[in-house]
């Protein structure tokens, strides 16, 4: 019924205007208006609009490195207005095993479109001195500052994961704290003022203080244009992420039908080859692309070894911190892997 169901909607979309649904659009983004994830929806505002009559907004809740934002769109169940939620898909399973969301908090999301990957920066500051992360034992300090982003956040999961290779492939002897920050803006500015020693940060906020000398690339989490720095792969790391991708999700009560219009409007505005353009330069996107397949994949997958997981007792009783690094694997096939590494 429910294929059916989905059929129904999709033929229905197919003879009517993109401008059909009556309500309006907000888009939740769960950090400051200025960051990459603003980026991202005040560019999804410009390239939906014309591909849909509805007045479309965007509300920011800022706070606990982008909990507080997830937490609350989660728990508004209005249904006065569409209300999509832009962030990462590993932010949803981070907050998921986080335990600061209901038990059945992702089975209530869907999907609705994927938007790009992005990589990931390692900075070290100018007064840490190094331009490798492996040479860390170089800067001749007792305990580095490693800073990142909220807690069980993407970033905290590369920071564990970073930290773990380093002692176990480079037999570093240099201890590592890693230190939780409200968001990216502090962190950067606090790595080039040298209050802190390294951090993680998103490239669309942060590669022009690379650019600008004001910090070193001592590591990216893939390529990217412009940073020379050693990638994850270079370095040999094991079970660490590479890249997150953006989406837009909805809560499960959304109409199928509102939800593939939504969908339509990205899909007919990422066509433009000037926004596609606009997109990667500014967003330091890798492959934009509105394909829902490759996150409804990773997403369910992500469930479901979550799933698997929450029974194991070893792991039940590990830290939020360690939980959440466990279980966030590229895709579902590495999580073998994953068990094994993180033991």
């Amino acid at each position: 019924m429910k294929k059916l169901s989905k059929v129904i909607a999709v033929a229905v979309l197919s003879v009517l205007s993109f401008s059909a649904i009556a309500k309006d659009i907000v888009i939740w983004i769960a950090y400051p208006p200025g960051g990459p994830s603003g980026k991202t929806a005040l560019e999804l505002q410009k390239i939906m609009t014309p591909y849909i009559d509805s007045n479309i907004s965007i509300k920011s809740v800022p706070g606990a490195g982008g909990l507080l934002g997830v937490k609350t769109w989660y728990a508004d169940d209005s249904t006065d207005t569409i209300n999509l939620h832009l962030n990462t898909d590993r932010m949803f399973v981070g907050t998921y095993v986080a335990k600061e969301v209901p038990s059945d908090f992702a089975d209530k999301i869907k999907p609705v479109a994927n938007l790009g990957k992005t990589a990931y920066i390692v900075h070290g500051s100018k007064k840490l001195g190094i331009t490798n992360l492996k040479d860390i034992d170089q800067a001749n300090k007792d305990v580095i500052t490693l800073g990142v982003q909220g807690k069980g956040t993407p970033t905290h999961v590369f920071a564990l994961g970073i930290v773990k290779n380093l002692e176990e492939k480079y037999n570093i002897k240099t201890k590592i704290n890693i230190v939780i920050y409200p968001g990216g803006a502090k962190l950067i500015n606090d790595i080039a003022g040298g209050h802190v020693d390294m951090g993680i940060v998103y490239p669309s906020s942060s590669k022009s203080f690379v650019d600008k000398g004001m910090t070193n690339a001592v590591a990216i989490s893939a390529p990217i244009d412009g940073i020379s720095a050693p990638t994850f792969s270079n370095l040999g790391f094991e079970g660490i992420l590479t890249h997150t991708n953006f989406g837009i999700f909805a809560h499960d009560f959304v109409s199928e039908l509102d939800v593939e219009k939504v969908r339509v409007a990205i899909e007919k505005g990422f066509a433009e080859s000037a926004v596609k353009a606009a997109w990667e330069n500014q967003l330091m996107m890798i492959g934009p692309t509105a394909n829902i397949n490759e996150l409804t994949q990773w997403y369910n997958d992500s469930k479901l070894f979550y799933m698997e997981l929450a029974t194991d007792p070893v792991y039940r009783a590990a830290d939020v911190s360690k939980e959440a690094a466990t279980v966030m694997p590229e895709v579902i096939a590495e999580k073998k892997q994953w068990f094994e590494f993180w033991k």
